[in-house]
């Protein structure tokens, strides 16, 4: 075998896809270099003239030395299973001795000889001979989390061989609101970046009172479901790292999202009532709170400075005591284990060398002794630092209080989803998780995809990939704890991205968008994993699938019970006008718009298409010239969608040379007309419901655009006297708020 099929075949064995279709049916080959550049990603020592022959047959060599695979995932109508053994010629006439441990201690057990067994292939390594076998597993143990523990009976000698057994449901978890094809099992919500949200209590961000205050105007207007962007933790000694998107961990909170004065040690502190309530210290709260754009570095330096205080006062007046409140802490500790210790540890590591020398941006610029989470080096710190890293567990604990809050506020408004959280496809690879999970990621690898109508130049997100092969290996713990953590506080949770489990565009470094490929992770384990802790959790998931999107993800979306997410600019017939309502799919969520997206006002003006090309986001004028036809056509069309509906305003014309300005009626008949779609669930963003023209963020921007800082026009506790928002707000409610009456009797247990 030569070198080139050798790296054909390894590719193929890692799922490294060798060609890739844009959203166009373009194809295109991905050459040998980036296939190269992607194998020494994922661990492997090789280049285009070395002997990747015997890569290959090191790397089978070593898949066959495993008796069984790490871990087996099997629905729970495709029980009783089947595990695939593989054993040395020599083991064969042995005898095997297996047991089935079920998480509640239920344990169920067996015998075999591999002769006993079928056998379906046979490998030859340097003369020594390895069977493939089936062995059954004649039992159906209940859902769950098992172990699977395969024993070599030989005198003298026992051998053990463990693996994970999980048993998932065929779905993911559906509300009871939401069950059955009548037109009241239908609702609706509000969509908001909880940065953005203005009130006269916060500092300068909006925060998780804030975000109470909502849940309880959206019980009001009749809603169901509060949905906000991703609060994954992110860097609190760089403030203007700003992207939800882009975390430090999907295992930590946003700390600047804390309502200070909520936290019961504010009251508790003289110090730090003193210090909030001198004039100066309030000037300079409202002049932040005032601010049409969310001032990050102002907001961390006075929320730190008071958060410092609080622990202070928290540790000398139950830490040190004992009381009732530090047991609460050492238990929420205790749960978060060594691994939420570790992050901890991180972000105590981060402040000190930050704050020797500003540029250390994350781990990767530490010296060497620390960037090893398990060094000496690190050990020492945290022998000495303790506090420090206790400070950071602090906030973690307040965060979590706090966001528990809003949760319940939900439960108590009777609102059948309730919370809507979003998680970010991956993290920042100078961030916490990064540095406490090495091996995992392909550090170096960004993941994006190529190019397409809204990113022409394709996206690279700049965040490292999990290898799907050491993910794995783990029996896919950090995928579980990330779904835990994230799902524990939420009625619904939006996996942003939702190829992720099938597939990922991986793009080499210093490379563009369109040289990358799609890499394939273990899709059908994943998504058994995903419905389990949708069950457990109580969660309804909402895969986000726009952009380029295999046939097979969404067919297995409906089959797994995973919302698909539809946004109305996209949704058109093949000879392109928008469909009409009823040709939207029933279990979606349905919006006018995204955070990636125009407002709904900025859509109709063409502002995001004047505001890339200031910006130089236009490969050439000619695509300018077509995306500014395409949108005039699209205004048109709308118009005649509307029209066809009955939803068309009086005032308003289809003559395509007077395309009429975005009224108030207008804005509410195009959100009626998705109201009339069967899709479960519909969502409002606040900015369309202000008519707002600037959207949240510009994929493809950084610094050209205030991304993830625009705050809302009007104050939280004002926006109920807003015309527009009264108008689109009972639009709606009479569309789908006849679910309402049966609620009081359905209070989820959160």
């Amino acid at each position: 075998m030569n070198s080139k099929e050798a790296i054909t075949l390894l590719t193929e064995l890692y799922g490294i896809e060798p060609e890739y279709t844009d959203i166009w049916g373009n194809r295109h080959v991905v050459p040998e270099s980036t296939r190269l550049t992607l194998l020494k990603a994922i661990g492997l020592s090789i280049d285009s003239t070395g002997p990747a022959s015997a890569i290959l047959e090191k790397e089978i060599f070593q898949l066959w030395q495993h008796r069984l695979d790490p871990v087996q995932v099997v629905r729970e109508s495709d029980l009783p299973t089947t595990l695939t053994l593989r054993l040395p010629r020599h083991e064969e006439g042995l005898r095997f001795h297996w047991l089935l441990e079920e998480e509640d201690g239920k344990r169920h057990e067996g015998n075999f000889c591999p002769d006993e067994l079928k056998r379906i292939e046979s490998r030859n390594f340097n003369g020594e001979v390895f069977d493939r076998y089936i062995l059954p597993v004649p039992i159906v143990p209940d859902k769950g989390y098992h172990r699977f523990i395969l024993i070599r009976d030989e005198p003298g000698k026992k051998h053990e061989t463990i693996i994970s057994f999980i048993v998932t449901p065929d779905s993911c978890y559906l509300p009871p609101d939401l069950v059955g094809d009548d037109r009241t099992n239908r609702i609706w919500g509000l969509a908001v970046q909880l940065y953005s949200l203005r009130s006269s209590q916060n500092w300068g961000i909006g925060d998780f009172t804030d975000l109470t205050d909502l849940v309880q105007l959206c019980a009001k207007l009749g809603a169901g479901i509060v949905g906000i962007n991703p609060i994954h933790g992110l860097f609190p000694h760089n403030p203007s790292h700003t992207s939800p998107y882009s975390p430090s961990s999907r295992l930590l909170i946003n700390i600047l999202y804390l309502d200070i004065e909520a936290i019961p040690d504010f009251t508790e502190s003289k110090e730090a009532c003193d210090i909030v309530s001198k004039d100066e210290f309030q000037q300079h709260l409202n002049t932040i709170r005032q601010g049409d754009i969310v001032d990050y570095s102002a907001v961390a330096t006075v929320k730190l400075r008071i958060l410092d205080i609080l622990y202070r006062s928290f540790r000398k007046n139950h830490l040190l005591t004992k009381t009732n409140r530090g047991e609460s802490f050492y238990r929420f500790i205790a749960e978060g284990g060594k691994f939420m210790k570790r992050l901890a540890t991180f972000e105590a590591l981060q402040d000190h060398f930050y704050k020797k020398d500003r540029s250390i941006w994350g781990w990767p610029a530490w010296p060497e002794p620390y960037r090893d989470p398990d060094g000496k080096a690190v050990r020492d710190f945290e022998a000495t630092k303790g506090e420090r890293i206790e400070f950071y567990q602090y906030l973690q604990w307040q965060a979590d209080i706090q966001l528990h809050n809003v949760s319940l506020k939900c439960s108590e408004h009777n609102l059948p989803v309730g919370l809507y959280l979003d998680l970010a496809v991956s993290i920042d690879r100078g961030g916490a998780e990064a540095w406490a999970n090495q091996e995992l990621y392909a550090l170096d690898i960004g993941i994006g995809a190529p190019p397409d109508d809204f990113s022409l130049n394709g996206q690279n997100w700049e965040l490292p990939p999990m290898i799907p092969k050491r993910l794995r290996d783990t029996a896919y713990l950090p995928f579980i704890t990330t779904l835990r953590h994230n799902m524990r506080h939420a009625g619904a949770i939006r996996i942003d991205h939702i190829m992720t489990l099938m597939r990922l565009f991986w793009i080499p470094p210093n490379k563009p968008s369109r040289e990358g490929t799609y890499v394939h992770y273990p899709f059908d384990d994943l998504m058994g994993i995903l419905a389990l802790e949708s069950e457990r959790n109580k969660c309804l998931v909402i895969g986000e699938d726009l952009g380029t999107v295999p046939d097979a993800v969404r067919k297995d979306m409906v089959r797994w019970g995973v919302f698909s997410y539809k946004i109305f600019y996209f949704e058109k017939t093949k000879e392109g006008e928008f469909k009409t309502p009823d040709a939207y799919q029933s279990d979606a969520v349905v919006s006018v718009s995204t955070h990636d997206l125009p407002t709904l006002r900025g859509y109709w003006e063409g502002i995001d298409l004047a505001l890339r090309k200031k910006l130089n986001l236009f490969p050439s004028k000619k695509i300018l010239n077509d995306q500014l036809l395409s949108r005039e056509l699209d205004r048109a069309l709308l118009l005649k969608a509307l029209e066809h509906v009955d939803l068309l305003p009086e005032e308003t014309t289809t003559d395509p040379a007077s395309i009429p300005e975005l009224t108030t009626a207008l804005s509410r008949a195009i959100h009626t007309f998705l109201s009339r779609t069967p899709c479960k669930i519909q969502m409002v963003q606040l900015e369309d419901m202000l008519n707002q023209p600037e959207q949240a963020n510009i994929p493809g921007t950084t610094n050209q655009y205030p991304n993830w800082r625009r705050k809302l026009c009007l104050d939280l506790h004002t926006i109920v006297k807003d015309s527009n928002f009264i108008s689109i707000g009972q639009a709606i409610n009479r569309e789908r708020g006849t679910g309402l009456l049966k609620r009081a009797d359905t209070v989820r247990g959160r």
